[in-house]
């Protein structure tokens, strides 16, 4: 039994990319396969190690079997970490704004009435939209914390129209607190405000997070598309292990 393990996380992984090419984009069902497909895979490799004897603990079946496990856990965790990152490098690569009409900007915090250094090149990176596509419209996304003067979307719009953006571009969504509220309540909101069906947006976020935030977008039922706003190399393994987290947190919560 365990001779086949290997054969059918392969074929899982493998059905997970092939649902990833029909569905033009990794959504959490794709990406849930993967992760499956890879802890058999990965134990498969871990029990074959053993067997061979390539950790000298056979003499003690119970040390052994502890051993098996923590080996499996580290080359799954591993491989699942080397995947997701992967995928975020993808993305990043192969981001545009695939024709959509609107742009949603995520909000990334505030400090007293000006954005954040990251919301700032966040909206930085919208501006060159809008500036490209004078026809097209943007939703500045964020809501009001406990303290501040303002709601991030008030400070957003304000931003975008200190760099000469019409306010008749800008419509503004103050009610979110996370990613999933940001993407939702934004096609609500444009969807209330515009009188129609909005199936397709361009998400403007840094990119680390355009990953976690395409697949959130796809979930709810909207084709999603990506500008992205670039992070300090200097913190790489720092976003690298904050968004490894966020998605499969994501993937349990964000309904």
């Amino acid at each position: 039994m365990k001779s086949v393990i290997w054969k059918i996380g392969a074929g899982i992984i493998l059905l997970g990319f092939l649902q990833i090419i029909i569905q033009h984009g990794t959504r959490f069902e794709s990406l849930g396969l993967i992760i499956l497909g890879l802890s058999m895979v990965s134990y498969h490799l871990a029990d074959n190690m053993f067997k061979k004897r390539l950790i000298f603990l056979h003499k003690y079946p119970y040390i052994n079997k502890l051993m098996m496990v923590k080996v499996w856990l580290f080359i799954f965790v591993g491989s699942v970490f080397i995947l997701v990152q992967a995928m975020i490098m993808v993305t990043i690569l192969t981001a545009d704004d695939g024709g959509a009409d609107y742009a949603v900007v995520l909000g990334a915090g505030i400090i007293r009435r000006e954005p954040s250094y990251t919301l700032a090149r966040r909206l930085d990176s919208a501006v060159d939209f809008l500036n490209a596509y004078p026809d097209r419209h943007v939703v500045v996304s964020g809501g009001r914390s406990e303290g501040q003067l303002a709601s991030e979307a008030q400070v957003m719009k304000w931003y975008l129209e200190g760099q000469k953006v019409p306010s008749e571009q800008i419509l503004k969504e103050e009610e979110s607190t996370n990613t999933l509220e940001n993407i939702r309540n934004s096609v609500e909101a444009l969807e209330k405000h515009k009188g129609i069906n909005v199936e397709k947006i361009v998400i403007i976020t840094s990119d680390y997070h355009m990953f976690r935030a395409q697949l959130i977008g796809r979930r709810i039922g909207v084709e999603t598309h990506g500008i992205t706003a670039s992070s300090p190399t200097s913190l790489y393994w720092y976003y690298a292990m904050r968004e490894f987290a966020a998605i499969f947190k994501s993937m349990i919560s964000d309904w």
